[in-house]
Parts: C-alpha cells; structure tokens; sequence
C-alpha cells in the first residue's frame, strides 16, 4: 500500500461532524464580526469626542476635517469611514449620544 491513497468513504458520523464543524466556524465569524463591529462604534466614539473636543478648545471649527479626512484615508486606503461626510456624522452622532448618555447615569 505504500504510495497508494486509502479512499474515505463519507458516512453520518463523518457529515454530522463536518457540519458541527461547519456550524462552530460560522458562529465564530459572526462573534468576530459583532467584536470588530464593537470596536469600530468605540473608537468612532473617541473620534467624535475628539472631534467635539479640539472644535471647542482649538477653536478649529469643521474646516479641519477635510485635512483630517484626507490624513486618514492616505495613512489607511483599505479602511473607509474617513470621509468628510462620516467624520461629520461621527461627531453629530456624539453630540447627539452624549445628552441621552448624561441623562441615563443620573
């Protein structure tokens, strides 16, 4: 038999197997999927109070953004979320989460 492959003939033990296999694979994806998604909404977050912050202390009003648009997009091309649009909308969505944030941990 050397040199020679032995067939494997699939039975209900190996497809029930396979599929147990086929089953914990797609779970784990959507638990990875749902921390990446976590992650994202917790670093759009500090990006908005960030943005909030130097709008206020620097006095840098929205102009900023599109240096800081451009900025991000060359140091990650394969990222999106760094348009001028979405850096808007990230830091309305803080101002618009932090009242109801306040509110919630009197």
């Amino acid at each position: 038999m050397a040199g020679r492959e032995v067939g494997f003939i699939v039975d209900d033990e190996y497809k029930a197997w396979i599929e147990n296999i086929k089953s914990r694979i797609k779970h784990s994806q959507i638990k990875a999927s749902v921390k990446v998604n976590y992650e994202m909404l917790d670093l759009y977050w500090d990006i908005g109070r960030d943005i909030v912050a130097k709008q206020k202390n620097a006095k840098w009003g929205d102009a900023f953004l599109v240096t800081m648009s451009k900025d991000l997009r060359k140091t990650f091309p394969n990222m999106s979320g760094f348009s001028v649009q979405n850096l808007k909308s990230i830091h309305y969505w803080y101002n618009f989460i932090i009242p109801m944030k306040m509110a919630y941990s009197l």
